[in-house]
Order: structure tokens, then C-alpha cells, then sequence
């Protein structure tokens, strides 16, 4: 049986991968707060509504409709504060979009109804109630799987902390194997990053539990130098893969488009961005 494997969107970081996601997988990205969890795990979703292959996203932090409009503003290219909803005349106006950009944006939501089935929840729930909606999920079809984030689960809010969140990670990773589909846990890293020199994340910046580690398959962390200064390589990141029983480990350079929440590769985006530039003549581009 051929294993299925799915692009993150990100060229660089599928190679490091072994190709992307895969199925029977589970796979966690660690950062502090407003890094660019969420904004690199909907760039993954990004790709595979390219690719037409179905997923679940399970936001416990932030709604369903805030999700859904930073996932059409990476799909359509168009910033974030333009993608209004509904697309009214009203809002149209308000926002600055231009008649090209409605198209697009248009274009990217019937793209997303239409190639893959997709499933994007805002429910707040307990450790039980969200295995419930994996299993409804699996059942509609879906191969790919987001937990955006781990630790605003109910139990592991209120409960025995650790002893929750060990069994949390773990009832992921045993779902993963016995459905075969690829699942993606997002999980905020402790302040000791930020105590750190280079701010450099490490396993165990990992909250409450080491079960995260021993349990995922492939591990990542986000670095965003402008996170802590701005004039620190603005625009750039840098995924660390930490951990990886299906490929390589190491790190990537990528873009990070902050106006439309993605990440991008990096020579690309810097090709377009030199392409871009008005007042300087290129031989070629």
C-alpha cells in the first residue's frame, strides 16, 4: 500500500518532510504566541484545497468565520483587513478592494466550495468531545486533520494538566495510525524562549507535558526574528524541523506575508518581491 503524502505548500520544508504530511502521521508545531501557528497551518490547508484533498480544521481559539477569511485571503492573494464579509458593495468600499481583488476573492471561495470537502469548526470541547468530531470527520472523508491549539482544549484547561495533556497527545497520535490520516497540532511553547539568548525554541520550552515530544512523529518550530525586533529581518522566518522519524531534521528559510498570513518560500517570494521593484531595472526576472 502506497503511503499518502501531502504538500505543506512550503517546496524546502516537503523536502525535509519526506514530501509533506503523511497519513498515519502526527505532527506538532510549537511557538510562542503570535509566531504564525495558525497562519503556517492554514497555508498548509491552502495547499491542499489546491490539491483538492479534504480536511478538518478544529479552531479552539479563534472563530470559525476568522479562519475561514485568512484562509481566503492566502487562496486569493488578497490582505487580510480587505477580506470582508459578506462581499457587499458596503464593505467593498470600506475595505479599499479593488475589482480585481473581489474577483479573486470570489474565485478563491468558490474554489474552496467546490474542489474538497472541508470542515471548519470553532466548538470548544473536551478531550472526548473532540475525538467524537475526528471520527465524524473521518467518516465524511476527510485525510487531513488541524488542532488549532492544544492546550485551549477544556479538559486540559481545568483538569490534572499534564496527565491531560499526555493523554491528549497520545489519543492523537493512536487516531492517526487507526484512520489513516495525517493530523496537525499546534502547541504554545513557555516563556523561557523569550529568556533565552537567540530566542531559539527547544523540546523543552514545550507547557506541561513531554508527552508532545515522545509522541509526535515530526516536530517544528517557528522563529520569527521580528517577533522580538522589527527591524530584525522583517518579512522572514525560519521552520525548524526538530523532529522527524520520516525525513530530515534541520531548518528552512521562508517568507512570511504578514498582510495575507502565509508563509511562502523564500526565494520565490524574494524573486517576485526584486521583479517588483519599480525604480530599479533587472536584466531579468
Amino acid at each position: 500500500m502506497v503511503e499518502k503524502v501531502y504538500s505543506t505548500g512550503v517546496d524546502d520544508l516537503d523536502k525535509m518532510l519526506g514530501g509533506g504530511l503523511h497519513a498515519h502521521s502526527l505532527l506538532t508545531i510549537g511557538a510562542r504566541p503570535a509566531m504564525g501557528k495558525t497562519a503556517l497551518m492554514l497555508t498548509i490547508a491552502s495547499q491542499l484545497l489546491e490539491d483538492g484533498i479534504s480536511f478538518a480544521y478544529f479552531s479552539l481559539g479563534e472563530g470559525a468565520d476568522k479562519i475561514t477569511r485568512k484562509l481566503i485571503s492566502i487562496m486569493s492573494e488578497v490582505d487580510y483587513e480587505k477580506c470582508a464579509f459578506p462581499l457587499t458593495d458596503e464593505n467593498q468600499m470600506k475595505t479599499g478592494l479593488t475589482g480585481e481583488e473581489f474577483q479573486r476573492v470570489v474565485s478563491a471561495i468558490n474554489k474552496a466550495k467546490k474542489e474538497s470537502q472541508v470542515i471548519i469548526s470553532d466548538d470548544r470541547c473536551s478531550t472526548f468531545e473532540l475525538i467524537d468530531s475526528l471520527e465524524n470527520a473521518v467518516k465524511q472523508g476527510i485525510s487531513v486533520i488541524f488542532v488549532d491549539y492544544f492546550q485551549a482544549l477544556a479538559g486540559i484547561r481545568t483538569g490534572d494538566v499534564y496527565q491531560e495533556s499526555s493523554k491528549m497527545i497520545n489519543e492523537l497520535k493512536l487516531f492517526a495510525n487507526q484512520h489513516n490520516v495525517a493530523i496537525v497540532v499546534a502547541s504554545q511553547l513557555s516563556r523561557k524562549v523569550e529568556e533565552r539568548a537567540g530566542h531559539r525554541p527547544m523540546m523543552t520550552d514545550f507547557r506541561d507535558t513531554g508527552a508532545i515530544e515522545e509522541a509526535s512523529d515530526q516536530i517544528l518550530f517557528l522563529l520569527r526574528r521580528e517577533y522580538y525586533d522589527p527591524m530584525d529581518k522583517p518579512g522572514m522566518g525560519e521552520i525548524i524541523v526538530a523532529k522527524n522519524r520520516l525525513g530530515l531534521t534541520g531548518s528552512v528559510k521562508v517568507a512570511f506575508q504578514k498582510e495575507i498570513c502565509k508563509f511562502a518560500n523564500f526565494m520565490s517570494y524574494r524573486q517576485n518581491s526584486m521583479c517588483n521593484r519599480p525604480l530599479r531595472k533587472l536584466a531579468s526576472c
